[in-house]
Formats: structure tokens, C-alpha cells, sequence
């Protein structure tokens, strides 16, 4: 190496899919700066290099690596698991995470009625997130460090306080939707003895908004109005993350609208040529084989068929994104992922009333 820069602690968050593959990485953190750094596992290197019996030439290295097979885990999820007062395991999906921090609880300050710390310039309203699933909590005056974890929902940030952030897991098991007891909790899991219950960051930072701007608005009422309608109309959705895909679907059927889930762009594009029996499509947009934007576009040549409506729901939301995607021929391009605003732009659409 040319130089040694520094030494910093670290948290260091497991690869994604793509480059698990790699042997001689072991892991990525975000810097302060917002940068990421990828975490070399000196021992697997130590092992390709054979130090200790013959070198190996870079050409050696660099073949070793690029022949990996960077598929694995493809169906896995990444979680965060956080420490609480209650006797379950809360874990956060790790695509959910913008920053870990910690603060110490003298600089929190309050603006009216909320707890806020100064933040890269900004300030950073900070919810417990015990207290927002209606789990015991205990002040974070009684700490002199609290730790959160720090949420970004479009271009805004939130800091959920934790007791402690503990693991990172990954697990491909499937949510149990029976273990959804309250707002916030999308279901849970099963390893060996533990059970762990996944916070649903959408719905939490829905209800904190709505908590704080005292705003009494609810449209339970209009779901149950418009139920029979939404049985007889059929949703085509697209999106290859195993976790989005039955979270989107599960929202979808709650609300009462048939759903069929498949796992790319160009299974959808396959189903829909084959089958006109869909009102509606809700596609990702970054997904192997044929992504969203292609979707859309074979979809606007479908003749009499073209006019069908489109939702994007993606995590790739810049401006530049979204004209793409209104160009491809998307009604609605929406964020990942907002339940409550995805059911009723759907109504909206097709409109649905009460």
C-alpha cells in the first residue's frame, strides 16, 4: 500500500448479494462523510496470496476473484437487530438504514414538543422507537450516550433512539404475517429459538408524522367501503427482492385487490402478453433481466392494451429517475415504499370511491 491514512472504529455491515462473492472482502461500513469503504479480509487474502508456501501472481488474484460466483444469497436479507426493554427481537432491514450513530443526551434539544439534535447542518427529530411501537422504554436522560439508527424517507432524515444496537443477521426466512400485532411491525421470523419481529419503517415514520402534526386524518373508513370493489380488479406486480415482493403483495391483498408477484420485469412482460386479465401494474424499476423502464415500454406497444396503467415503486427516485420513468410510459412513479399513499394513488388511478 502507498500510505496509511488513519484508524477510525467502525460498524461494519454484511456485503450485498452481488459481492458476497468475494472472498477477500469481508464486510462495508459508511464513513462520516457519507462515503463507503470496503472492509478486506486480511486472512482470506493472506490465504490467496499463499503467503507462507509460494506467492500467487496478481494474475492469480484477480482471476480468483473475478470467478466467484457473485450470485449467492440472492434470496437472503440483510437485518439490523436493535436491543430493548421488552422480551422481543426487534431487526430493521438493512435497506432501510441511512446511518448508525450515537449522540450524547446533553446536546438534544427540543423544538415544541419534539426532540431534535443537531445534525450535519440540519436538525434530526429523534423518536423512540420503543415508545413508537408501544414497547416499554426508559427516558434517554437516564444515559449519557444514547444510540440511533437514522432513517431517510425522500430527501428527509429521522433518528429512531434504540437501547442498543446489537447484531447485524441475515436470514431468507419467511415473514409470518400472523406475528403483525401492531403498526409498524410487518411480521416476523423464526431462528432456531428466537423469534425476531421486523419493524416496518414506512408505516413508523408515517405514524410519527402524523403523531406530531396532531393530524386526525384516516381512511379506514374508505377501505371498507371500497373493498367489494377492489376484489374484482387484478394487479400485476414486478419486483425481484423477495422482502418487497410479499410486503407489496401482502399490502395489496389486504386491501382486497387480487395480486399476481413475480420476480422481474421480464416474467411480468411475459405474463401480461399472455394474459389480459390485469388492470393494473406495480413494477420495480432496477431489476435483472429487464428492468422497469424496458417494462413500461413494451407495455405502451400493446395496441389496445397499451393504456393499461403503471405504478413505479422504486428506491431509485432522483429527478432524473422519475422523467425517465413518466417518459417509459409510467402513470405514477412513486418511493419505496408507502403503503398507506400506494393503496390510495391505486384508488386514485382506478378510481375507487367510497
Amino acid at each position: 500500500m502507498s500510505s496509511i491514512e488513519d484508524s477510525i472504529d467502525i460498524v461494519v455491515k454484511p456485503l450485498g448479494p452481488i459481492l458476497q462473492g468475494i472472498t477477500v472482502l469481508s464486510g462495508a461500513t459508511i464513513l462520516g462523510n457519507g462515503d463507503i469503504a470496503l472492509t478486506l479480509d486480511i486472512s482470506a487474502l493472506s490465504q490467496l496470496a499463499k503467503i507462507g508456501s509460494r506467492e500467487a501472481t496478481s494474475s492469480e488474484i484477480l482471476s480468483q476473484i473475478g470467478g466467484q460466483n457473485t450470485l449467492i444469497g440472492k434470496d437472503e436479507i440483510d437485518y439490523l437487530l436493535v436491543s430493548g426493554t421488552s422480551s422481543a427481537n426487534i431487526v430493521i432491514p438493512l435497506c432501510h438504514v441511512h446511518r448508525l450513530e450515537e449522540f450524547p443526551s446533553k446536546d438534544l434539544q427540543h423544538s415544541g414538543n419534539l426532540l431534535v439534535y443537531p445534525y450535519r447542518k440540519t436538525l434530526l427529530p429523534i423518536f423512540d422507537l420503543s415508545k413508537e411501537l408501544g414497547l416499554p422504554i426508559r427516558g434517554i436522560s437516564e444515559e449519557e450516550f444514547f444510540s440511533v439508527v437514522v432513517v431517510k424517507r425522500g430527501e428527509n432524515i429521522y433518528g429512531f433512539r434504540v437501547e442498543e444496537i446489537t447484531d447485524i443477521i441475515t436470514s431468507n426466512a419467511e415473514l409470518n404475517n400472523r406475528l403483525r400485532d401492531r403498526v409498524g411491525i410487518s411480521g416476523g421470523f423464526a431462528i432456531n429459538d428466537s423469534i425476531y419481529l421486523v419493524a416496518d419503517f414506512s408505516e413508523i415514520v408515517e405514524l410519527c408524522i402524523k403523531n406530531f402534526s396532531s393530524k386526525q386524518e384516516t381512511h379506514g373508513s374508505s377501505v371498507s367501503l371500497t373493498q367489494y370493489k377492489r376484489q374484482h380488479l387484478h394487479i400485476l406486480l414486478a419486483e425481484d427482492s423477495n422482502f418487497f415482493r410479499r410486503q407489496i403483495a401482502d399490502y395489496l391483498r389486504s386491501a382486497g385487490f387480487k395480486v399476481t408477484a413475480l420476480e422481474n420485469g421480464a416474467k411480468a412482460w411475459a405474463e401480461f402478453s399472455q394474459n389480459d386479465i390485469y388492470d393494473l401494474i406495480v413494477s420495480d424499476i432496477e431489476m435483472p433481466e429487464m428492468d422497469g423502464y424496458e417494462l413500461a415500454t413494451k407495455v405502451r406497444t400493446m395496441g389496445q392494451r397499451k393504456s393499461i396503467p403503471m405504478v413505479a415503486v422504486t428506491s431509485k427516485f432522483g429527478t432524473s429517475d422519475i422523467k425517465k420513468g413518466m417518459t417509459c410510459g409510467f402513470t405514477k412513479y412513486m418511493q419505496k415504499l408507502n403503503k398507506e399513499e400506494l393503496i390510495l394513488e391505486i384508488d386514485k388511478i382506478l378510481e375507487i370511491s367510497a
